[in-house]
């Protein structure tokens, strides 16, 4: 069974060998990643791992007001590795698909839903900094290990998900969150399997139609989607500086990291592959240059950031991080009322 994995990076040299060693522990069989405008050693780094056969990297030239995260999109739907693939997934840097089953691989979670499925819906679990505020070059899962609750629905993030799905079924493209369809009135609509959350099924458009409510594993959703949109205070600050992949608009500020740092519960479930994922990160920086190249990007970083913050408007916005409070679950009834009320004013990605 071939796997494929998307992404779009932009100077995220310092994450890459845990995600790519996490996503090739899980199960995934090929990795197409698309690069634009990387000055941190993140494209050196991509280079050597693809010199050893481990991902496909290619660099974008982004025309101006285009999207670099759909341009890719765009780009992988043609490329030969989703015409051979079973299936596929597009998924940022900072997202780590963590199935609850078995082993943490993606065969056991395939292996768990009906044959018919067409896409799995894996929703967002938001993690917060742990109360880390400087940069380290340690794992990502190991770092940050505490989370919103599984049930809330307010913000609306917390109700966002990614989906593994078969390329051969009734889609004709990726997209940021879900494939995207081919004409209902030509093709058959796709057979979703979902955790049974109705506030996530509200966001699924027409898949309710076709749908398995898949199961709970010891009382836990078979597969989330660990979404570590922050990190560290520091590392937020790079991150401000770098912009979304698909909405070069969106301010990256105190607002965003407040609606994201919930530290409510410890969840160390992804530890259920920290084994197969440790092992494979150890094997890549054993690779010829990946070792010293990660370094490089390390290095950059911690530059980068030592003057990002000599400036004051940074450093404002760093001081007011780490004067803010954790976000906070809301209670059920005040987080459906806004939920609802949000829904109306605002369109759902």
């Amino acid at each position: 069974m071939r796997i494929l994995a998307v992404t779009t990076l932009r100077n995220e040299a310092p994450f890459i060998v845990e995600w790519v060693a996490h996503m090739r522990a899980i199960g995934v069989t090929d990795l197409l990643v698309y690069t634009n405008d990387c000055d941190d050693g993140t494209d050196a780094l991509l280079a050597v791992l693809a010199k050893h056969g481990i991902l496909h990297h290619i660099i974008q030239d982004v025309p101006q007001g285009v999207s670099p995260q759909w341009q890719a999109l765009k780009a992988a739907w043609r490329h030969p590795l989703r015409k051979a693939c079973d299936w596929a997934v597009a998924c940022d840097l900072d997202e780590f698909i963590n199935v609850h089953l078995g082993a943490g691989s993606l065969h056991d979670l395939i292996a768990a839903v009906p044959d018919q499925t067409d896409a799995i819906a894996m929703p967002w679990r938001l993690f917060g900094n742990a109360g880390i505020d400087r940069f380290e070059d340690r794992p990502v899962t190991l770092q940050f290990q505490h989370s919103i609750p599984s049930e809330t629905i307010f913000p609306i993030a917390a109700t966002f998900f990614k989906t593994l799905f078969k390329p051969a079924g009734p889609f004709n493209g990726f997209g940021v969150h879900r494939p995207k369809q081919k004409d209902a009135a030509k093709h058959p609509q796709p057979y979703w399997s979902v955790y049974d959350l109705p506030q996530n099924i509200t966001l699924l458009g027409q898949m309710p139609n076709r749908m398995s409510l898949i199961g709970m594993a010891d009382g836990t959703r078979l597969v989330e989607c660990n979404h570590y949109s922050l990190r560290s205070a520091q590392s937020f600050l790079m991150k401000q500086i770098r912009g979304l992949p698909n909405r070069s608009s969106k301010p990256i500020d105190l607002a965003y990291w407040v609606q994201r740092n919930f530290n409510t519960e410890h969840n160390p479930s992804i530890d259920r592959s920290a084994e197969a994922r440790m092992a494979e990160m150890d094997r890549l920086l054993q690779l010829e240059d990946v070792a010293q190249a990660h370094q490089a990007g390390v290095v950059h970083h911690q530059t980068r950031i030592a003057q990002i913050l000599a400036h004051y408007e940074s450093y404002e916005l760093y001081c007011n991080i780490l004067l803010a409070a954790e976000g906070r679950a809301l209670l059920d009834n005040q987080a459906r009322e806004l939920f609802q009320i949000y829904q109306h004013l605002q369109p759902v990605e």
